[in-house]
């Protein structure tokens, strides 16, 4: 999502409030406070479907025989990143309250400080989620709607940079329709922040444990299909150990398994060369680049190519002519 992160960021430069509609888990709020902290401005998250009128507004006070409104305790003393979480949630009391902040820019008769931002977030109404439809005319007319999916290349690269679990890496790598459930599917389905809660549970919990809850676990947070597939990725890498791959006389193992399964045990092999430099996964790449299914290959090579933690191993290959051509070949394929 990186291209509707700039889009989200420049019209809150602009003085616009984006609304990102998107479903659950896919990271709406990460990005705003990723946004903020680029801006070097402190984020004011304010649960709006949680609020009552006067959590946004500030409480009445009789002063001098007239009602005036203290500041609310969320109000920013300098300027910040103000989020208006799951809006379509919100009573339609709280929403007639939002429409001086969006609109003036005020509360109780205070402006905010001079270069605060907003943006506003909900859930699409399906009927999957407790929401209204937003059909307030006057809150839509304040507010810059941004459609937001889940882009897979950029959800793997932040797990990957956050050292996310190997096997839930690779499970979403070999199978991305996995990474977001269908609108239709039944409740509970997996999002990318499950499979990131997921991906802290497994580095986290010792083996006895996930052997004897895991399995109850993932049907609960992802559903039955979900954990169904992930434990039969699982099961299927179990039959292949990445370091065969560098073993000449038991590399030829990889090419039994499924064309998804050669990519993550070789993906894995690549991390194992990372850390240990005395494996040679240039000249392992080199016997598999006619052998393994081209997709395969093109994808490693992408991944390697792309990423900058395998900087040494992009320069090897580059030391390679003949892995070079062979490569270059097979991109000029696809």
């Amino acid at each position: 999502m990186r291209k509707e992160k700039q889009l989200v960021k420049e019209l809150m430069l602009l003085g616009e409030v984006p609304l990102l509609v998107g479903e659950a888990g896919i990271g709406k709020t990460t990005m705003i406070y990723d946004i903020a902290v680029e801006l070097g401005l402190p984020l004011v998250d304010l649960p709006v479907q949680l609020m009552n009128p006067e959590d946004l507004l500030g409480l009445p006070l009789i002063k001098d025989g007239k009602t005036e409104f203290t500041l609310p305790a969320w109000f920013p003393s300098r300027p910040s990143v103000i989020f208006l979480d799951e809006i379509n949630r919100a009573s339609s009391r709280i929403r007639g309250a939002l429409l001086k902040l969006l609109y003036e820019k005020t509360v109780a008769g205070v402006r905010l400080p001079q270069g605060t931002l907003l943006a506003a977030a909900m859930n699409p109404p399906t009927d999957d989620y407790a929401v209204d439809e937003l059909d307030d005319a006057a809150l839509l007319s304040r507010l810059v709607p941004v459609e937001l999916g889940v882009n897979v290349a950029d959800w793997l690269a932040y797990m990957e940079a956050k050292s996310g679990n190997n096997l839930v890496i690779g499970f979403i790598k070999a199978y991305p329709e996995w990474l977001l459930g269908g609108a239709n599917d039944p409740l509970p389905r997996p999002n990318p922040r499950t499979w990131e809660k997921i991906s802290h549970i497994l580095n986290g919990l010792s083996d006895e444990v996930k052997e004897e809850f895991l399995t109850s676990l993932l049907n609960k947070m992802v559903g039955v299909k979900a954990q169904a597939a992930f434990t039969k990725f699982v099961e299927g890498l179990k039959s292949f150990d990445p370091k065969a791959v560098f073993d000449k006389g038991a590399r030829d193992s990889l090419l039994a398994l499924k064309p998804n399964l050669q990519l993550v045990a070789m993906s894995r092999a690549l991390d194992m060369a990372l850390e240990d430099p005395t494996l040679d996964f240039v000249g392992a790449l080199s016997y598999f680049v006619d052998k393994a299914p081209k997709e395969v290959i093109v994808s490693l090579y992408r991944t390697i190519t792309e990423t900058d933690r395998y900087a040494s191993i992009k320069a090897g290959i580059a030391e390679s002519p003949k892995l070079s051509l062979a490569l270059s070949r097979l991109i000029s394929k696809i």
